[in-house]
């Protein structure tokens, strides 16, 4: 009997379905899978490949973007897709899948959008609904989970003007994340809400690496938003003055800039830490885990002294490579630091748009100062007004 989750125990199988119709193409057994390999990644589209042996008239009937691709694990959905690559030899065949973010760049913005301070998860759903919801291949808008971000976004964006995939690489550099898994779209700080079990050096057959990136290290950042600007320095540090210009033109207050440049410094005042479990090293059965839980955005303690001193902190998971064979299951996860734009309770309110036209701004001036261009002042005006309904 298998347990289902315990890593390294997995019993595997893939279907193959017509997208449209649902009938199933083909399916493996314990005879026809040689290997499966999946992926989660945050903020990517990731891949789904499988070697087995097929009939030829079975394999050369596959389509790219016409059959879709399901990995179980243990009768558990892990991985779906849509096909994009076939490769045929004789009985062996090899495909390749991608997961529904694929449409991202196959898609162009379907409607004019105009935001003005919107929490960025709601502008990525509402887009990704615009632009995906008809002929939905991979049913990625029917399976959206999502929870606030709390970065404000105020921008627009033009029908037909741009992909999909623009729009997402702009919230992105706001700080926003996603992720698919198992064929469901998870976007903002969702797994982050889940903290698992503590991973040591006892939980690992092989060697942990510890990656620090100096080329990430900030501690004088500047923030560029719209027509307004800040700035954060760290101060007295053994870095020395490391300096950063990052654009944000859905920022529309100088408080909001300084307050992102603030957490920019705060992620990258020092080499930004990433442990990795890399290829050739795996989680053992033992760790206290499941593949459940290895959701990129997931905190998980970890602790290693595989480095000469220890190192133990609250990460995050950012991405997951399976391999699974007749030898058996390989997990692989990379962890990197908790990014401070997950911690939702520390971020800002959204500004208060002044929603009046140029001449009810120049009559509450005249109003105020005694000037403007003689038109007399409006009993009443609101200082801001409010936004139409």
């Amino acid at each position: 009997m298998t347990v289902r989750g315990v890593l390294g125990a997995g019993e595997y199988s893939v279907t193959l379905r017509e997208a449209w119709s649902g009938r199933v193409l083909w399916q493996t057994t314990d005879q026809t899978q040689q290997t499966v390999t999946w992926r989660r990644e945050r903020n990517a589209t990731t891949q789904a490949t499988v070697v087995a042996l097929m009939r030829p008239d079975v394999a050369h009937r596959l389509e790219p973007w016409v059959h879709l691709m399901s990995v179980y694990r243990n009768d558990l959905l892990v991985w779906h897709g849509v096909v994009m690559t076939t490769r045929v030899s004789g009985t062996r065949a090899e495909i390749t899948a991608a997961d529904g973010s694929v449409l991202f760049s196959r898609r162009r913005v379907p409607h004019n959008r105009t935001w003005a301070q919107h929490d960025a998860t709601q502008v990525m759903r509402t887009m990704v609904e615009d632009a995906c919801g008809y002929a939905d291949v991979t049913g990625l808008v029917e399976a959206i989970t999502a929870r606030e971000s709390r970065l404000w976004v105020t921008a627009g964006w033009t029908a037909a003007e741009c992909m999909l995939s623009d729009v997402v690489a702009h919230l992105e550099e706001l700080g926003l994340v996603w992720c698919v898994n198992a064929g469901r779209l998870l976007i903002g700080p969702v797994a982050a809400e889940y903290t698992t079990a503590q991973v040591t050096d006892h939980h690992v057959d092989g060697q942990i690496t510890v990656v620090k990136d100096g080329s990430e290290v900030v501690t004088d950042a500047l923030v560029v938003g719209k027509g307004v600007w800040g700035q954060y320095t760290v101060g007295s540090t053994p870095v020395g003055l490391v300096q950063s210009i990052e654009k944000a033109d859905g920022l529309v207050r100088a408080e909001e800039c300084e307050q992102q440049a603030e957490r920019v410094v705060r992620d990258a005042k020092v080499a930004p830490r990433r442990v990795e479990v890399p290829s050739g090293s795996r989680l053992l059965p033992t760790a206290p885990v499941t593949i459940e839980e290895l959701v990129p955005g997931v905190r998980v303690p970890v602790s290693t002294r595989q480095t000469g001193v220890v190192i133990g902190s609250v990460m995050q998971i950012t991405e997951v490579e399976v391999t699974a064979d007749a030898s058996g299951e390989e997990v692989s996860v990379t962890f990197s630091e908790v990014n401070a734009s997950d911690v939702v309770a520390e971020l800002p309110d959204p500004a208060d748009l002044d929603w009046r036209s140029p001449y009810e701004k120049e009559l509450a001036a005249s109003q105020h100062t005694g000037t403007g261009s003689g038109a007399a002042g409006v009993e009443g005006q609101d200082e801001v007004a409010v936004p139409p309904v």
